[in-house]
């Protein structure tokens, strides 16, 4: 197998509020300094609602220590588009200020829920504040059913943004079947989006019908991205791109499946991919999104350049 998985590196935890059910999507921020850096991570209360917290990740022994009591941003007020839960980070260091893009849950009635990507910030990587109540991503004219997760780098003067959009809703018989698949936008700003018509991964099959959670790094001039995909469980895949707009799914050459025994032998999702040292790492989810616990796989980087 291309990745070697090491294991579950943290677990839901009844005694933190934040993570008492579901330890699910995690990141870090595009810069490393040392070993021991902020982990941020999504969990669930009882309740249900979606929260990001904070541990902190030790780059050389795989550990998770000090998780935070509390959750890093609120839910939003009544009526607001995160009031129901706060969800897939994904954090860039511009300037020394941290940007926390997350997104945003409000339950529907004619669908389970609606999305939109908001934005927080700080100073120390730990304390963060909404730049607004309202979401800085909602639905648009070329968007108008809904978005969700995203991966958000910069490029120069150039802020990118690989995100989760929503094509449609089918009714079924007892429930609401969600489609979506991975669009691309771009900022001057890191604030102010301007989506793109274009389908950077599209539905390989009928069988298909969740594409989410992208995670984008650059090796020299090549871009790959990771991200969960689906037909009756989901799988993580990869695809390659020069420019970042035109993408060539490869999900069996360096995707990740499922173990055949364990904590993730019925589904692997919600992939983070990041550089260190001489290696490619990745966090990910297994059984039930994230239910069974946060683990990681790692591969050298050097493995890469059959691809590039």
């Amino acid at each position: 197998m291309f990745w070697k998985k090491i294991g579950i590196i943290t677990k839901p935890n009844p005694h933190i509020p934040w993570l008492y059910t579901w330890t699910s999507a995690a990141c870090l921020a595009n810069q490393i300094n040392g070993t021991a850096v902020p982990l941020y991570i999504t969990g669930r209360e009882k309740s249900g609602a979606s929260r990001i917290g904070i541990g902190i990740f030790h780059l050389d022994t795989f550990r998770v220590t000090n998780l935070s009591p509390l959750p890093c941003i609120s839910l939003g007020d009544r009526g607001m588009f995160d009031e129901h839960g706060t969800s897939y980070p994904s954090v860039l260091i511009n300037n020394n200020t941290y940007f926390l893009y997350y997104t945003g849950w409000i339950r529907g009635t004619s669908v389970p829920w609606y999305n939109a990507v908001g934005l927080a910030k700080s100073i120390d990587g730990i304390h963060f504040k909404k730049i607004s109540e309202s979401p800085i991503f909602d639905r648009n004219p070329l968007d108008p059913i809904g978005m969700g997760s995203c991966c958000v780098i910069k490029e120069t003067n150039m802020w990118k943004m690989w995100y989760t959009s929503f094509s449609r809703w089918k009714k079924l018989k007892n429930t609401t079947k969600h489609f979506y698949y991975i669009k691309h936008a771009q900022s001057t700003d890191g604030v102010h989006w301007t989506p793109s018509r274009h389908i950077c991964i599209d539905f390989a099959n009928t069988r298909e019908y969740a594409i989410a959670k992208p995670s984008v790094i650059k090796v020299n001039s090549t871009y790959f991205m990771w991200y969960s995909y689906r037909g009756r469980t989901y799988h993580i895949g990869c695809a390659t791109s020069k420019d970042g707009i035109a993408w060539k799914r490869r999900d069996h050459d360096l995707g990740l499946s499922p173990s055949t025994t364990g904590w993730d032998s019925e589904m692997v999702c919600y992939p983070y991919v990041f550089a260190y040292k001489d290696a490619l790492l990745m966090f990910y989810n297994g059984n039930g999104y994230g239910k069974s616990g946060l683990g990681i796989a790692t591969v050298k980087k050097n493995e890469l350049h059959n691809y590039l």
